[in-house]
């Protein structure tokens, strides 16, 4: 019991830790994560008790948990950064394995170097108890601002169960709680523990006086894309860069064109550059179906939707729309661009659904991008599969609903994470290219208006980045933003050069136009470029789940450039005047019904959805044995652990742990000391199956009873040389000795060590 009540305190300390860091990982990512950083902080805990009972100075032991934090941290970046590691093991699985480092080593560090640090000076067990407590409270009380469907993965799993998400993030936060106030109970001293309660305490009315623990954040006021507000006066634009580069908050909020509002009632998606044959009456080509987004228009510009992707991760993109990648035009064929005809280009998609896991040729770099899983599940027929804006690998899933979805599949993408200032400097194009296929990206129409306007741009730019890429490209971009006009209503000729006909004449169309702009100007100044055809999804458009349903209206077309490192880029158009009214919102009831029925739930959004029949027997059964197999793994662990401990133990310690070694092996094979029979009394008992144990035990009561004073050097009794070959003679008497099976099944025995006295 007393054994039991000395480590009473480092279990619910451990626990508590874990379970900070379980809210912290659970608030920045996925599953794998959080196993890692509840496991980093079990391990911290431990090790740093080790560390502060060692004779190491504290400065030393907190420097090298810094050293260790450091250099694992660098070696995760290096692994993105080098190519030979993603290349070796593949972009999803590096990006994996950097996620399992980055939580468990740090939260093991933190965990051991407050360990260490309240162990040396109890004045720092405040600090211990605060980091859980800010953690909890931080995380649980007010999980981002209310937002009770982050994470997607735990979210998810609560609706689908009938279970309100915020009752198991509340719930964390009293089992986090309840194990602090346990912890401060369990202290020795108890003048510690009421002090480090009133610490406890304070930090708990901070966290809920300074966090909004209740209720949901204000939406922001919403204005008309191109239209005034309530005073009559225009809204002014936001900073470049801002929802797509530049446009006005809802202008970028379009089928992507770059300035029109979500869903054009009468097009505006993507469509064919020349106008695909325009229609009579003036009237734009509308967006195509999404059977073929460069293809006869048809109604594709519906707001009826068309497909449903569930979002397996919490990926916010930094220009707060989703861009899902269907098909690369990359081929100049003297009036537009189209697909590529070439063997060598465009590898980093697939052509056809898949029937098994499919990975790309050519996947981009994992550096400066997350990996972002989905599950895409469509409603209308599709050539082809698209996926989050560099997919990586797709594979087929299971219908969720036969009677209302026509196929389902998975996808796994690397979708961007660096923001713009973090591309500056990088040389365009890939090397690895040849100079056919660079020469193949940058080529463009012999009309010379293009190079003469992009030169004109780039000459805006301060003279140190005027020859940086992706500065060139960004302040073309700019440029657009600025002098182009969104409308579905204005169309050119099909003959001749339509995007030069737009660009050089009125300056007013669509996404189609925009994007070949954008990338035809590019190309004129050598940047390698090529137009996308695809959806784009406003980020909004979630409404905070993991659905995001795509409509008719959504397809787009936007501009990509090459990067060295980073490969293509989406670096979108999204003009500050819009001449075409709001599209109708998204119906928030259909959105919950065909996100329910992608996810195989119930689909009638009224209707509780009913958690799946309980086998108590099972369910307990399952639960027994997994809590004996942990009990089982633990005691390994610990046995281990006692086992090798004289290998690393101080000199003071190790005629301790020595001589605990020693019964260890002992109990395996049943050799056990009695109840009131001395140490000595035991060596000779002992002696007949292992006759170094008497060295054994003279080392240990030598050091029990020798003058203390004595110096280290002549106390060999303290010496890791004396120590090391007698318990290696131990082990070879017993084997000698004993028989095999006796000591095959002391070794299988997971408590044989609390035989030991």
């Amino acid at each position: 019991m007393k054994r039991i009540l000395a480590v009473l305190p480092h279990v619910i300390r451990a626990i508590a830790l874990s379970l900070a860091a379980f809210g912290l990982a659970l608030g920045l990512t996925s599953s794998a994560g959080l196993v890692s950083a509840m496991l980093g902080a079990t391990l911290g805990v431990v090790g740093g008790q080790r560390l502060a009972a060692s004779r190491f100075k504290l400065s030393l032991i907190l420097g090298a948990l810094l050293a260790t934090l450091l250099l694992v941290g660098g070696f995760g970046k290096a692994c993105v950064a080098w190519e030979i590691v993603p290349t070796v093991l593949g972009p999803s699985l590096t990006l994996s394995l950097v996620e399992v480092l980055r939580f468990a080593i740090l939260p093991a560090t933190v965990c051991a170097m407050m360990r260490s640090s309240a162990v040396r000076r109890p004045t720092f067990v405040g600090l211990e108890l605060g980091f859980v407590a800010v953690a909890v409270t931080s995380v649980f009380a007010a999980h981002r601002e209310g937002v009770i469907s982050r994470p997607l993965w735990l979210a998810d799993w609560a609706f689908r169960n009938d279970v309100d998400p915020a009752r198991l993030i509340l719930g964390a936060g009293f089992v986090a709680a309840f194990l602090l106030a346990t912890l401060l109970l369990v202290e020795r001293r108890s003048g510690r523990a009421i002090s480090s309660l009133v610490v406890l305490v304070v930090l708990a009315v901070i966290g809920l006086l300074t966090i909004k623990a209740v209720g949901l954040p204000k939406p922001q006021p919403l204005v008309e894309a191109g239209r005034t507000d309530e005073q009559g006066e225009e809204p002014p634009p936001p900073p470049p860069g801002q929802d797509g580069g530049g446009g006005k908050p809802d202008e970028d909020k379009n089928d992507g064109g770059g300035g029109g509002t979500p869903q054009q009632p009468d097009g505006g998606g993507a469509g064919s550059p020349n106008d695909g044959g325009a229609q009579e009456g003036g009237g734009g080509t509308p967006p195509p179906p999404p059977s073929r987004l460069t293809e006869d228009p048809g109604n594709g510009g519906s707001p009826q939707p068309v497909a449903v992707v569930l979002l397996g991760d919490d990926y916010s993109p930094p220009s707060q729309s989703y861009y899902f990648r269907q098909e690369a035009l990359s081929q100049w064929n003297g009036t537009r661009l189209v697909a590529t005809g070439r063997g060598d280009a465009d590898h980093d998609g697939v052509s056809t659904f898949p029937t098994e896991k499919t990975m790309v040729r050519d996947p981009v770099s994992p550096k400066g991008r997350m990996l972002v899983h989905q599950t895409v599940a469509l409603l209308t027929e599709h050539a082809n599969p698209f996926g989050l804006e560099a997919p990586i690998s797709f594979a087929p899933a299971k219908n969720p609903n036969p009677s209302r979805f026509l196929r389902a599949y998975k996808v796994e993408s690397l979708a961007q994470e660096l923001d713009y200032q973090k591309l500056l400097g990088r040389p365009a194009g890939d090397p690895r290219w040849s100079p056919d296929l660079r020469t193949y990206y940058t080529l463009g129409p012999p009309d010379p208006r293009y190079g003469e306007l992009a030169n004109r741009i780039i000459q805006t730019l301060p003279e140190k980045v005027r020859k940086d890429p992706f500065a060139m490209a960004l302040a073309v971009k700019t440029s657009l933003d600025h002098e182009l006009t969104y409308s579905t209503k204005v169309h050119y000729a099909a003959k001749g050069d339509p995007t030069a006909e737009f660009l050089f004449g009125k300056k007013i169309s669509y996404c189609v136009h925009f994007a070949h702009a954008a990338a035809l100007l590019w190309r004129s100044l050598g940047i390698p470029a090529r137009v996308v055809a695809g959806y784009r999804a406003d980020e909004d458009a979630r409404k905070g789940g993991s659905a995001l349903v795509i409509k008719g209206g959504d397809a787009h077309m936007w501009p990509e450039l090459y990067l060295d490192g980073v490969g293509w880029i989406v670096l979108d158009i999204a003009a500050e005047r819009n001449l075409d009214p709001p599209a109708t919102p998204q119906d928030e009831d259909l959105q919950r019904l065909l996100g329910n029925m992608a996810r195989d739930e119930s689909p009638d959004p009224e209707q509780p959805v009913k958690p799946p029949p309980r086998h108590y027997g099972r369910d307990a059964g399952i639960a027994g044995g997994s809590l004996l197999l942990l009990v089982v793994l633990v005691l390994y662990a610990a046995k281990i652990w006692r086992r090798f401990a004289p290998t690393v133990a101080s000199s003071r310690a190790l005629p301790r742990v020595g001589y605990r070694a020693a019964l260890d092996m002992l109990a395996e094979v049943g050799l056990v000391r009695s109840f009131g029979e001395t140490r000595e009394a035991f060596a000779e008992r002992a002696s007949a199956a292992a006759p170094a144990f008497r060295e054994i035990t003279q080392l240990h009561v030598a050091a029990s009873l020798r003058d203390p004073q004595t110096p280290m050097a002549a106390r060999s009794e303290l010496a890791r040389t004396t120590w090391m070959p007698a318990l290696a003679k131990l082990r070879s008497d017993l084997s000698a000795h004993t028989k095999a099976g006796r000591r095959f099944l002391g070794i299988l025995n997971p408590a044989s060590f609390f035989a030991s006295r």
